[in-house]
Protein backbone atom coordinates (compact mmCIF):
# COMPACT_ATOMS: atom_id res chain seq x y z
CA UNK A 1 0.00 0.00 0.00
CA UNK A 2 3.22 2.51 0.53
CA UNK A 3 3.75 1.97 -3.08
CA UNK A 4 0.49 3.86 -3.80
CA UNK A 5 1.06 7.04 -1.77
CA UNK A 6 4.55 7.05 -3.22
CA UNK A 7 3.13 7.01 -6.32
CA UNK A 8 0.97 9.92 -5.26
CA UNK A 9 3.07 12.03 -4.03
CA UNK A 10 5.34 10.98 -7.45
CA UNK A 11 2.38 12.47 -9.57
CA UNK A 12 1.98 15.75 -7.68
CA UNK A 13 5.66 16.46 -7.69
CA UNK A 14 5.70 15.42 -11.10
CA UNK A 15 2.82 18.30 -11.98
CA UNK A 16 4.02 21.12 -10.17
CA UNK A 17 7.40 20.76 -11.92
CA UNK A 18 5.83 20.49 -15.24
CA UNK A 19 3.54 23.69 -14.71
CA UNK A 20 6.34 25.48 -13.48
CA UNK A 21 8.40 24.61 -16.33
CA UNK A 22 5.43 25.97 -18.61
CA UNK A 23 4.94 29.09 -16.62
CA UNK A 24 8.69 29.72 -16.79
CA UNK A 25 8.55 29.19 -21.12
CA UNK A 26 5.70 31.92 -20.72
CA UNK A 27 7.26 34.03 -18.66
CA UNK A 28 10.21 34.24 -21.41
CA UNK A 29 8.11 34.32 -24.16
CA UNK A 30 5.96 37.41 -22.49
CA UNK A 31 9.68 39.26 -22.02
CA UNK A 32 11.49 38.23 -25.31
CA UNK A 33 8.20 38.10 -28.01
CA UNK A 34 5.59 40.31 -26.11
CA UNK A 35 5.85 43.29 -28.71
CA UNK A 36 2.21 44.07 -29.62
CA UNK A 37 -1.09 44.14 -27.11
CA UNK A 38 -2.46 40.75 -29.08
CA UNK A 39 0.62 39.08 -28.31
CA UNK A 40 0.79 39.89 -24.63
CA UNK A 41 -3.02 38.91 -24.27
CA UNK A 42 -2.12 35.63 -25.71
CA UNK A 43 0.86 35.08 -23.40
CA UNK A 44 -1.63 35.98 -20.24
CA UNK A 45 -4.34 33.94 -21.53
CA UNK A 46 -1.92 30.77 -21.81
CA UNK A 47 -0.88 31.74 -18.50
CA UNK A 48 -3.88 31.83 -17.02
CA UNK A 49 -4.59 28.66 -18.70
CA UNK A 50 -2.00 27.22 -17.75
CA UNK A 51 -2.28 27.90 -13.97
CA UNK A 52 -5.80 26.60 -13.90
CA UNK A 53 -5.26 23.56 -15.10
CA UNK A 54 -2.53 23.21 -13.18
CA UNK A 55 -4.29 23.67 -10.32
CA UNK A 56 -7.31 21.46 -11.28
CA UNK A 57 -4.96 18.41 -11.99
CA UNK A 58 -3.15 18.88 -8.71
CA UNK A 59 -6.55 19.02 -6.87
CA UNK A 60 -8.00 16.10 -8.70
CA UNK A 61 -4.73 13.89 -8.49
CA UNK A 62 -5.27 14.09 -4.91
CA UNK A 63 -8.26 13.48 -4.65
CA UNK A 64 -8.39 11.11 -7.15
CA UNK A 65 -9.14 8.00 -4.04
CA UNK A 66 -12.01 8.76 -1.56
CA UNK A 67 -11.62 8.11 0.80
CA UNK A 68 -8.02 9.46 1.34
CA UNK A 69 -8.15 8.51 4.87
CA UNK A 70 -4.75 6.29 5.75
CA UNK A 71 -6.91 3.97 7.60
CA UNK A 72 -9.28 2.85 4.73
CA UNK A 73 -6.59 1.52 2.69
CA UNK A 74 -8.35 -1.28 1.06
CA UNK A 75 -12.03 0.28 0.53
CA UNK A 76 -12.64 3.38 -1.71
CA UNK A 77 -12.87 4.28 -5.37
CA UNK A 78 -10.26 5.56 -7.43
CA UNK A 79 -11.40 7.56 -10.79
CA UNK A 80 -8.77 8.11 -12.97
CA UNK A 81 -8.83 11.05 -16.02
CA UNK A 82 -5.71 10.00 -17.60
CA UNK A 83 -6.78 9.51 -21.21
CA UNK A 84 -8.26 13.43 -20.84
CA UNK A 85 -5.14 14.58 -19.36
CA UNK A 86 -3.07 13.51 -22.03
CA UNK A 87 -5.04 15.06 -24.41
CA UNK A 88 -5.06 18.51 -22.87
CA UNK A 89 -1.55 18.45 -21.94
CA UNK A 90 -0.55 17.02 -25.65
CA UNK A 91 -2.44 20.58 -26.96
CA UNK A 92 -0.58 23.03 -24.40
CA UNK A 93 2.63 21.03 -25.50
CA UNK A 94 2.00 22.08 -28.92
CA UNK A 95 0.87 25.68 -28.30
CA UNK A 96 3.71 26.50 -26.41
CA UNK A 97 5.80 24.99 -29.46
CA UNK A 98 3.95 26.59 -32.22
CA UNK A 99 3.47 29.77 -30.50
CA UNK A 100 6.66 31.75 -31.50
CA UNK A 101 6.38 30.85 -34.67
CA UNK A 102 4.46 33.15 -36.81
CA UNK A 103 6.21 35.90 -35.00
CA UNK A 104 9.92 34.50 -35.74
CA UNK A 105 8.38 34.22 -39.42
CA UNK A 106 7.61 37.80 -39.33
CA UNK A 107 10.86 39.20 -38.40
CA UNK A 108 12.89 41.49 -40.47
CA UNK A 109 16.10 38.87 -40.65
CA UNK A 110 17.31 36.16 -43.52
CA UNK A 111 15.40 32.67 -44.19
CA UNK A 112 18.54 31.00 -42.55
CA UNK A 113 18.34 32.76 -39.51
CA UNK A 114 14.59 32.34 -38.97
CA UNK A 115 14.70 28.40 -39.86
CA UNK A 116 17.50 28.71 -37.49
CA UNK A 117 15.64 30.17 -34.98
CA UNK A 118 12.64 27.53 -35.63
CA UNK A 119 14.89 24.92 -35.08
CA UNK A 120 16.42 26.14 -31.33
CA UNK A 121 12.47 26.25 -30.51
CA UNK A 122 11.85 22.94 -31.90
CA UNK A 123 14.46 21.53 -29.91
CA UNK A 124 12.03 22.56 -26.85
CA UNK A 125 10.16 19.37 -28.38
CA UNK A 126 12.73 16.64 -27.73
Amino acid sequence: MWKKKIYVVEEIVYLVGLTAVRMSILFFYLRALGTTKATQLAIYFLIGFNAVYGTARLVSTSLKCLPTSPLNQDQGVCVTLQLSMTVVNTVVDLALLLFPMPIVWNLRIPIKQKLSICLIFCFGAL
